[in-house]
């Protein structure tokens, strides 16, 4: 499963996506998990499975979203 994560950064926040090198750099929070929210949602339109984590400045998981398919048997 591809992974997506915003994450608090030094001046702002990073998006790091498992199928993407290196981190994108916001000042906003609202448009780090935007950014986050489209590629997550772009991945999953070309097949792939992906879990879309949001964390707060202290550490905290603040939301976490799965894109693509479900299990089978849903």
């Amino acid at each position: 499963m591809a992974e997506v994560r915003v994450m608090p950064a030094e001046g702002g926040w990073s998006v790091e996506a498992s199928f993407t090198e290196g981190a994108l750099m916001f000042l906003s929070g609202a448009r780090a998990e935007s950014t986050a929210q489209r590629l997550a949602a772009a991945a999953a339109a070309s097949g792939a499975e992906v879990l879309l984590e949001i964390w707060t400045r202290d550490g905290c998981l603040a939301s976490q979203r799965r894109y693509g398919r479900p299990p089978c048997g849903w």
